[in-house]
């Protein structure tokens, strides 16, 4: 009997222990999910507040020119909005060699080379998409380019005279078209419809490069710290080991830290306000400079050879700085490192191939 009762007492742990360690998983996936959701929360909620230049239409006709000298400067309308808008308009009605030249006292475009391509590519996306939706009841094209100009301004000239800011019965998702219209989306384009496009746009580049590289850095460094048996414990840790143990039972310490790494990476103010407040694409650049970091410094010993890392790191951080200027900041660290590497023994590599390169 004492047998058969240990012996069910064991199999009943059996039963009993896969249950726990599959909560505990369900209950992390949630948190991720949550997560990730709390950050895309954030950033549709950011979008809903007005952006610098907004509602200041400064076009033809409405007396906003200035004199300084006796010169003429010629009004323009202003804001990070109009800035890229105005970028995916040339980039795509406008051959390459135009991109860096054309009309440079109107928002001339001054980014590298990889932002005008981002640019050309959300341009062809909302001329084509606008081009399949922008028909009337008869499948007539209600927005031709070619009378496009004149129409818009009849739309913005009040019985007054008065010019207005741009802003026309909703067309649906016909209105992308317009929002890159070569000229005539200029001087204030003001469609609801077109903001929700950029500010998606947004959104997407920042899911897809910056997001995706905290994720797969954070979930790095949380499991080398675990299989190098965890950090220095503090006394103030030592004094609340007792009161962490049950903590511990729901979410272990390793998966703490991950969140609070997630939320402190993907809630950063910075970002948040600039991108999506104000139609900037920095996390593309920071997010090509992360991924580029994480295979700089990845375990050679999953690769088919040392230089693999590098050599994908330097592609990567190349293109983010073709994005955008401001990574030269990081250049210098960048040099440091592929220098040191470069000078590295081969005994040295062979020494560390087994463990995670954590050197920066």
């Amino acid at each position: 009997n004492a047998r058969a009762h240990h012996g069910h007492g064991r199999a009943g742990n059996n039963i009993i222990l896969p249950d726990f360690a599959h909560a505990k998983t369900q209950r992390m996936r949630c948190l991720n999910i949550a997560i990730i959701s709390f950050a895309l929360l954030l950033r549709i909620l950011v979008g809903f507040h007005p952006h610098s230049g907004q509602d200041d239409y400064q076009g033809p006709n409405n007396n906003a020119a200035t004199t300084n000298g006796g010169a003429t400067k010629r009004p323009k309308y202003g804001g990070d909005y109009e800035a890229q808008r105005h970028w995916m308009e040339i980039t795509y009605h406008l051959p390459i060699s135009e991109w860096y030249h054309h009309d440079l006292e109107y928002w001339g475009l001054d980014y590298p080379p990889l932002t005008a391509y981002v640019s050309w590519v959300c341009g062809w996306v909302a001329h084509t998409v606008g081009s399949i939706h922008d028909r009337d009841d008869n499948g007539v094209c209600k927005w031709d380019d070619s009378i496009c100009i004149d129409q818009r301004q009849k739309n913005n000239t009040t019985g007054s005279g008065t010019t207005t800011s741009k802003s026309s019965p909703n067309k649906g998702l016909g209105v992308l078209k317009e929002l890159v219209a070569l000229y005539s989306s200029r001087w204030g384009f003001e469609e609801s419809g077109g903001k929700l496009y950029m500010r998606f746009t947004v959104l997407v580049c920042d899911l897809l490069v910056y997001m995706s590289a905290v994720w797969v850095l954070v979930a790095r460094l949380t499991k080398e710290v675990e299989e190098e048996g965890g950090v220095n414990t503090t006394s103030l840790e030592l004094e609340s080991t007792s009161a962490n143990k049950n903590d511990d039972a729901i979410i272990p310490m390793p998966q703490r830290r991950r969140v609070w790494l997630l939320l402190t990476a993907l809630s950063q103010p910075a970002l948040l306000l600039v991108d999506h407040g104000h139609f900037q694409y920095n996390t593309v650049s920071l997010g090509l400079a992360l991924w580029s970091f994480h295979f700089m410094t990845m375990n050679t010993s999953k690769t088919s050879s040392t230089f693999v890392g590098p050599i994908l790191g330097s592609i990567l951080f190349t293109l983010a700085l073709n994005f955008k200027q401001m990574e030269l900041y990081h250049a210098p660290a960048i040099f440091a490192y592929l220098l040191g590497r470069c000078f590295r023994s081969s005994r040295g590599d062979d020494d560390d191939g087994d463990k995670p390169n954590t050197q920066t």
